[in-house]
């Protein structure tokens, strides 16, 4: 029994030991390392474990010094003059080593220095940005490699800080993503940059945008002012798989960029100063379609373009609207919205859908005589004004000498000007009103011109031949 005892007494002891012996070993998350420097040996390597650390680095007294961050084949250089003490935050020792050249000692010769590690233990230390990444060259690395959601969370340390990523999509497909800077105050400036760090756009919260493969971006991000900026940010890039009613994906200036849009599908779009968004989609069989356009502001130019010819160009838009009755052949189109108010520098949305339409309605383009819709004695045709400076023409060939036309709309609040031109001669102008209205015309050929006095919604109307 007694050897028994002493038998556990020693398995005890060399338990705490080698316990007390990794416990010794183990290096400690936060630390401190101590050095001198001379006149003859005036720099230092700063290294630690792989992670994020904060650093404070002190001095005996005042020096000037220059710190190093090294990173493959890049250098990254500050210079700090006359200082005791400095503060570095957030700093990626799986990036960067640093080396610390002290270039002048203020007449002392010889100065004992400290510094004090202290690993941050983020509950987002799965992803957080590398300190420094204030340029292009050194910033941040954040790779797609599939189609999982992609986060990343960092803060700048001052108000004059500004951080900076580089987005690869690794993958060999493009990426329709939803890039996303989530904050908790609006104090917060991203700018998507290309790979040349051209301009793309600004980023409002949400950008929707196609990254292509192997192509490399840049993400900037600023303090608008010196408030709350040492709040976190967190950027997110969501792909998307779903198409049936999505955002615009920029880039999409150019008809080579264009946004595909499948019938019957709403696309929402933000358009800024001098951007140009194009849009195309694919009409496999002759009929009619319509295309129905709003904003949060106005106003607009749309442009509807196809391999031969223009339906629309530039059109001015000033509220929301619709190009109805659009009779188009089999064949490729493209729709173009752009900023008109070249001077505003303020950001709108907009949808925009295209729809099938009937084709017992009016036929558009019909705003001028060459392309007036043709109707007979036996039609009773449906029509609309569908924007403010929308015209609708069409022409009637009468079999008496004497016949009326009849107008009618339901809107209590809208006017119509309607003009009869019988052999190009201007016979009779009137404003049509709310319930039916009877036009006495005398002649065979006639052409009929309706437009709006007061838009302020689409106005539909029907138009016949009466006994």
């Amino acid at each position: 029994m007694i050897y028994k005892r002493y038998f556990n007494i020693i398995f005890l002891i060399i338990l705490l030991s080698i316990l007390f012996m990794q416990i010794s070993c183990k290096k400690s998350d936060n630390f401190t390392i101590k050095g001198e420097i001379t006149i003859s040996k005036s720099n230092f390597f700063i290294k630690t474990n792989k992670g994020i650390y904060d650093l404070e680095i002190s001095f005996e007294s005042n020096v000037s010094f220059e710190l190093s961050y090294i990173y493959k084949e890049i250098t990254y250089k500050q210079k700090y003059d006359n200082i005791k003490t400095l503060k570095l935050y957030d700093i990626d020792f799986g990036k960067y080593y640093i080396r610390c050249n002290v270039y002048d000692l203020r007449g002392i010769p010889k100065i004992s220095y400290k510094i004090d590690f202290t690993k941050k233990q983020y509950w987002y230390s799965s992803r957080y940005e590398s300190e420094p990444n204030d340029n292009f060259e050194i910033a941040s690395d954040f790779v797609l490699t599939n189609y999982n959601i992609y986060s990343n969370v960092g803060r700048l340390v001052n108000e004059s800080d500004t951080d900076f990523y580089r987005i690869v999509n690794d993958t060999f497909f493009d990426m329709n993503c939803i890039l996303t800077i989530s904050t908790s105050d609006n104090n917060f400036s991203a700018i998507l940059y290309d790979e040349n760090q051209n301009l793309i756009s600004n980023v409002n919260k949400n950008l929707p945008f196609k990254f292509l493969a192997k192509k490399i971006y840049y993400l900037k991000i600023s303090s608008k002012t010196s408030d709350f900026y040492h709040l976190p940010y967190i950027i997110i890039i969501k792909p998307i798989t779903s198409l049936s009613n999505f955002s615009e994906f920029e880039p999409n200036n150019t008809n080579e960029d264009a946004n595909k849009i499948e019938i019957n599908q709403t696309i929402f779009g933000e358009i800024s100063e001098n951007d140009v968004d194009y849009y195309t989609f694919n009409v496999e069989k002759e009929g009619f379609y319509r295309i129905i356009f709003s904003s949060s502001s106005f106003p607009f130019s749309i442009s509807l373009i196809s391999d031969f010819g223009s339906f629309f160009g530039d059109y001015k838009m000033h509220r929301a609207g619709s190009f109805r009755h659009l009779l188009l052949p089999k064949g490729i189109y493209y729709i173009r919205l752009n900023n008109i108010e070249k001077s505003i520098s303020k950001t709108f949305s907009y949808s925009i859908k295209v729809e099938n339409d009937s084709s017992s309605l009016e036929i558009e383009p019909n705003d001028d005589e060459t392309s007036a819709n043709e109707f007979t004695i036996f039609d009773n045709l449906v029509a609309s004004i569908s924007w403010e400076y929308d015209i609708d023409y069409y022409y009637i060939q009468l079999e008496k000498d004497q016949n009326n036309i009849i107008i009618s709309m339901e809107d209590p609040f809208s006017i119509l000007k309607c003009e009869i031109f019988v052999d190009n001669i201007l016979i009779s102008s009137l404003d049509i009103k709310e319930g039916s209205t009877q036009i006495l015309v005398s002649g065979k050929k006639v052409l009929i011109k309706l437009s709006s006095l007061n838009f302020s919604k689409e106005i539909v109307y029907n138009i016949k031949v009466g006994n």
